[in-house]
């Protein structure tokens, strides 16, 4: 019996070993398991923070371009403000360089006009014209030409 019983506790023995081995076996495999969960749970989280910063990144260079769009529209609105008025400038300068040229023009002309009745009322009157003054408003209508060339 005593064989039996020699017998009966190494297979116990065995057995209990063999549960402790299997036990064991479980644990490493449940522990490798957890490791790799939280292994690819982080390298989950770092693509997602990685995709977060492109998405921030790629935000930020499109809110920059557009920035720089509506400046570059600004500033080429305002270039083109600032022609519009040059040219609006530059047209009334012309229309009144041009009215007064005119009026110089006219008034040059009554001028000669009435100097030449002038010189006709004179002789018939039996006095000489001034024919010296002829040249002298002459003057005065090419000064006043050339000033309103100037305005412009």
């Amino acid at each position: 019996m005593n064989i039996k019983l020699i017998l009966s506790a190494e297979a116990l023995d065995n057995h209990l070993t063999a549960v402790q081995r299997d036990h064991e076996l479980r644990s490493q495999i449940e522990e490798r398991k957890i490791r790799s969960d939280a292994a690819y749970e982080e390298a989950k989280r770092k693509e997602n923070a990685l995709q977060e910063e492109i998405i921030r990144q790629e935000k930020a260079r499109a809110e920059s371009e557009a920035r720089l769009r509506a400046e570059e529209a600004k500033r080429v609105a305002l270039e083109v403000d600032r022609r519009e008025a040059k040219e609006a400038a530059e047209r009334e300068a012309n229309e009144t360089a041009a009215k007064v040229a005119a009026g110089v023009a006219q008034e040059a002309a009554v001028g000669l006009q009435l100097d030449a009745n002038s010189g006709i009322s004179n002789e018939s009157k039996g006095f000489p014209s001034d024919e010296s003054e002829h040249p002298q408003s002459e003057g005065n209508a090419l000064k006043a030409a050339e000033s309103a060339l100037l305005l412009e």
